[in-house]
């Protein structure tokens, strides 16, 4: 919760850009532990897409990329939840840019 409230209260560049660095490698290294939070994350991931600062945005879209890739097991198989994620992140991207096409033309 800490790592969301840095991202959402704060508006200095390496306080966000330390959040979005530790979700991120928290998302690569403890995936699977880390997706009991993916529906907390994805809102505020999603109005961090619209933060001024490119860096912010880049590393952001990392960390809903990692989001997105699914574990796969030794035969290519991935869990059902985790094609559900890509799923959410996919419609929530969609839905942003559907509602702030402004935001897609500047992006």
């Amino acid at each position: 919760r800490t790592l969301i409230n840095e991202l959402m209260n704060k508006d200095d560049v390496p306080t966000k850009m330390a959040a979005l660095g530790w979700i991120n490698m928290l998302m690569e290294k403890r995936k699977v532990d880390m997706n009991s939070f993916v529906e907390e994350l994805l809102p505020v991931l999603i109005r961090t897409l619209s933060d001024p600062s490119d860096a912010v945005v880049l590393l952001n879209l990392q960390v809903l990329s990692r989001i997105s890739l699914a574990q796969r097991d030794e035969k290519g198989n991935a869990e059902e939840s985790e094609e559900k994620q890509f799923e959410l992140v996919l419609n929530a991207i969609l839905s942003l840019f559907a509602k702030d096409r402004q935001l897609l033309e500047t992006r």
